[in-house]
């Protein structure tokens, strides 16, 4: 889309124009925790612009993908409601034994995201 767009692509879906806005992140940081570091994928998810001096608004778009380049995976969630910055759980890695816990690449698809 062009660059005055307050998101990045338009997906038509069943007649629907979905407005998605790609946020990327190059590799897993180091989250502090109670008791141990663990690794997470780190997204600034409400901030635009040349450094992050504007937010966005709700309604802006429809959709975050969530882009983690080192292992090309994607996570989509609907935009509604997001918080400044998600975590998205590293895949594979059990964290303090409940790997089922946080938001997980696997689960996080584009059609339960638009839904």
């Amino acid at each position: 889309t062009d660059q005055n767009c307050p998101y990045d692509v338009a997906v038509e879906q069943g007649g629907r124009l979905i407005r998605v806005q790609v946020k990327a992140t190059r590799q897993p940081r180091r989250i502090p925790q109670r008791v141990a570091h663990q690794s997470a994928y780190l997204f600034h998810t409400r901030r635009a612009g040349k450094g992050g001096q504007r937010r966005y608004a709700e309604g802006d778009f429809d959709v975050l993908a969530l882009v983690a380049l080192d292992i090309r995976r994607v996570a989509y969630l609907p935009f509604e409601g997001v918080r400044d910055n998600l975590f998205v759980r590293v895949p594979g890695v059990v964290y303090g034994g409940k790997n089922g816990m946080g938001r997980q690449f696997d689960d996080l698809t584009f059609d339960r995201a638009v839904a």
